[in-house]
């Protein structure tokens, strides 16, 4: 009975952590826009460009238009994650009634005696403490799971951006060195 009321916690747990990631995932080269658009117009350093090249107008304007997409993101998954929550913990708390309701029905009909209904209530509470504890765990676990998955998928991506290695060993003291048919290529 004290699983019936942790499995809906387990499931809003889980989903909410599924909400904040995909937003992570949508907005993190906003954030990084926000970012940078926020150190150009505060920073003293840029300063004297910003002023030279009238660029303010600009800057501000894209900090604030990206400053709303990221505000109305944030609202959106705090509106869902709460629906997600309120309906987990609703029906845990159903899980819950059900489960005391149950041990109410048996002291009631005779069928469990007073002093076992008193011990099962405190075993159903310390257990519920117990579930809702590894729930919480491993909500964690699973959270944790999804940016260890990024990292992964980034360092396989990266392993195929490697230079060859070299052919030769250079001169310790180069007095000349020329460069036939090269070719000055950025990194994409």
């Amino acid at each position: 009975m004290v699983l019936l009321a942790a499995v809906p916690n387990g499931w809003a747990s889980m989903r909410s952590a599924m909400l904040t990631y995909e937003s992570f995932v949508r907005m993190v080269s906003r954030m990084r826009r926000l970012n940078v658009t926020g150190d150009m117009i505060t920073s003293r350093r840029q300063a004297a460009e910003i002023r030279a090249f009238t660029t303010q107008d600009t800057l501000l304007g894209e900090h604030r238009r990206t400053g709303a997409q990221v505000t109305t993101e944030a609202v959106r998954v705090e509106h869902r994650k709460t629906t997600v929550r309120l309906v987990g913990r609703g029906l845990a708390g159903l899980g819950t009634a059900l489960a005391y309701g149950v041990l109410g029905v048996l002291l009631y009909t005779g069928a469990m005696p007073l002093a076992l209904a008193g011990a099962a209530a405190v075993a159903m509470r310390t257990a519920s403490t117990a579930v809702s504890t590894t729930v919480f765990s491993a909500n964690r676990l699973f959270e944790h799971s999804f940016y260890l998955d990024m990292l992964t998928s980034c360092l396989t991506q990266a392993r195929g951006y490697h230079r060859a290695a070299a052919t030769r060993r250079l001169p310790q003291n180069p007095q000349l060195i020329e460069v036939a048919r090269g070719v000055l290529q950025l990194p994409r």
